[in-house]
This record gives C-alpha cells, structure tokens and sequence, in this order.
C-alpha cells in the first residue's frame, strides 16, 4: 500500500482593499497575501503548518511590501502609510495628494 504525504508551499489571499502605495505615490488597489507551508495527503492540503511570510500586493506597480507596515484590509481600505506636513501650514496630508488639503500649497 502507498501513501502518498509531505509539505508543500502555497500563496493565500487573506483580503483585498487598498493603500497608500509608497512607489505609485497614490492610492492603489492591493491584495494582503500570506505564504505557508501546508501539510497534504494525495496531494489535498489539510492544514497550514506554518506560516512563511505575509505581504501585501499593489495592483499598480506589482510590488511586495510588508505587511507588518500594513495592517489587514478591513472594510475594503487600508490605513494610510506615509503622510506628509505642509511646510506653510504645517497640516499634515495624505501621501497620494501633492496639495495641501487646508491651505492648496501645493510641493509640484
């Protein structure tokens, strides 16, 4: 009789939403993914043994990012990442907007 068991890697999407993509420079769609080791028989896998990595996704440019920067999508976004301070009003700003949103000054 053959048995037929092991471990093997697989990618998992946890959630989608968006964020403040730091190479776009704007808001962008993503995917929080996590990468883990799965048991499996016959080649179905029964569970995660351990969790590898998790990371987040942008759909505009393609890249990886931390997820630990991020936290998971909840209600179809994600926090703001990087702000940035108006240097006339000093309010601080969002970082996919290049004008102030109290005073216009604008960094273009």
């Amino acid at each position: 009789m053959l048995i037929w068991w092991g471990n093997k890697v697989r990618e998992k999407k946890l959630s989608s939403g968006s964020f403040d993509c730091p190479h776009c420079r704007s808001h962008q769609p993503c995917e929080h993914r996590a990468l883990g080791k799965y048991f499996t028989f016959y080649s179905i896998p029964l569970g995660e043994t351990e969790r590898i990595e998790e990371f987040v996704i942008c759909a505009g440019c393609g890249r990886k990012f931390d997820s630990a920067s991020y936290q998971s999508a909840r209600g179809g976004t994600m926090p703001v990442a990087v702000t940035w301070d108006c240097p006339k009003c000093h309010i601080s700003n969002p970082n996919y907007s290049y004008k102030c949103v109290k005073c216009g000054y604008s960094l273009v």
